[in-house]
């Protein structure tokens, strides 16, 4: 009779078994929230088996971090660990790797260094069972009991290996997905990156043939002009004059696209560093200290908000200072430059707003010509026409990007923003 009632027994521990290990299954049907189906299943684990806590840390080398657990209604110890040091519990480690499990109806009969963490949590037995992916252990699967001291037999241990492989087989699936996510991501950054560079090379290839179309065609019409037989004729001075000038013409235009490879291809090594604003507004303040003063220019800060900016040196100062010597270079005849810098933080990025009371620039007309590159919207004023060109490139250089706003007689602002 006895016999029979524990066949029975063992039986419908079997049902019950499969019936949680068919609901386990549902759940990973799927790993689009997988972190809450972990805890659903930690849920159906541990409510089947009675057990107080349901646990699943992952390894990440000499520290196991918890990633989720279920607790029972009955369990009112809050003192719980995160996280296990391997140091501290070197037998845990040596035992799943010889055992395969750590099993323990009394915690009390565990190597000194288990036992002495586990009881401190008021734990009387457990059950500890490897989590791995490809014969790796890359984590656990722990069962806590509080209340009572439990007998784990071979029907519970074969059950909980079970389990313990659908949670393995759950985390590669998850973990495939991430490095899937990964490639793609990679594999999107690669692609806009190709398609940038095929259109700055489109673009620099345009630069290089118009801008240089005209001072080369000048300089082969003054050299046909040139008499070699008649070296003291008038025109060959006027020829060798304004050769002269050409090639100045041509060195400036060669230089300024020396200028623009080395930041388009990050030939210059520079290592990012926190900059601190007002620091650096000292500095570019002392070199356009004769343009401050001959325009009477009013000059207001504000980093009250962003003191300093995690960046290169080199091209924060190199936008700053262009953008600030256009606010004083182009100002209104009529009244004296007020220009103001400030800044925000706009999600992920520092926006530096630099506004002036300047003469102004017709979008309408000139929105997309702006930052191009030897563009001039105001012919009275010297200058070479790369200035916003080199200030949007460095920006983009940075990760960042500018935006413009500007009506004519009115002034401009312009906002960089600048990765955190």
């Amino acid at each position: 009779m006895a016999e029979h009632r524990k066949k029975e027994d063992e039986l419908n521990k079997y049902a019950k078994q499969q019936d949680i290990l068919l609901r386990v299954s549902t759940l990973f049907n799927t790993i689009d929230d997988f972190i809450h189906q972990l805890s659903e299943v930690l849920s159906v684990v541990g409510d089947g088996l009675a057990a107080d806590r349901v646990y699943i840390f992952e390894d990440s080398g000499e520290v196991g971090n918890l990633v989720c657990e279920w607790r029972s209604n009955q369990v009112y110890v809050h003192d719980y660990f995160t996280n296990i040091s391997y140091k501290a519990i070197q037998s845990w480690k040596v035992l799943l790797s010889e055992q395969g499990n750590i099993t323990a109806q009394s915690t009390q009969a565990l190597p000194e260094d288990i036992s002495q963490l586990v009881e401190r949590q008021g734990i009387k037995s457990m059950l500890i069972l490897p989590i791995c992916i490809r014969e790796k252990a890359i984590g656990f699967l722990g069962l806590d009991n509080h209340q009572q001291h439990i007998i784990w037999d071979n029907i519970d241990l074969h059950f909980l290996k079970v389990v313990s492989n659908l949670i393995s087989h759950a985390f590669d699936r998850h973990y495939s997905a991430k490095e899937l996510t990964l490639t793609l991501e990679n594999q999107h950054r690669i692609n806009h990156e190709l398609v940038r560079q095929n259109n700055d090379l489109q673009q620099f290839t345009y630069i290089v043939s118009h801008n240089l179309r005209a001072p080369i065609a000048n300089l082969l019409g003054l050299v046909s002009l040139y008499r070699p037989q008649e070296p003291m004729h008038e025109v060959n001075k006027m020829s060798m004059e304004n050769i002269k000038i050409v090639s100045y013409q041509l060195d400036s235009i060669v230089r300024d696209l020396n200028e623009i490879v080395e930041i388009k291809q990050h030939l210059i090594a520079e290592i990012k560093e926190n900059i601190y604003l007002e620091e650096e507004m000292r500095e570019i303040l002392n070199s356009l200290e004769r343009q401050i003063y001959v325009t009477q220019a009013q000059l207001e800060f504000d980093f009250t908000k962003v003191s300093h900016i995690f960046t290169i040196r080199k091209y924060l100062n190199s936008i700053l200072l262009h953008l600030l010597s256009n606010a004083l270079k182009y100002k209104h005849p009529n009244r004296n430059p007020i220009i103001s810098l400030s800044n925000e933080i706009l999600d992920d990025f520092i926006c530096l707003t630099i506004k002036d009371n300047g003469l102004g620039i017709d979008l309408q007309k000139n929105a997309k010509k702006i930052f191009g590159f030897h563009r001039r919207f105001h012919s009275h004023v010297g200058g070479r026409g790369i200035g916003l060109y080199l200030v949007k490139l460095q920006t983009e250089a940075l990760g960042g990007w500018i935006e413009v706003e500007s009506q004519p007689e009115q002034g401009s602002v312009f906002k960089v923003y600048l990765p955190k």
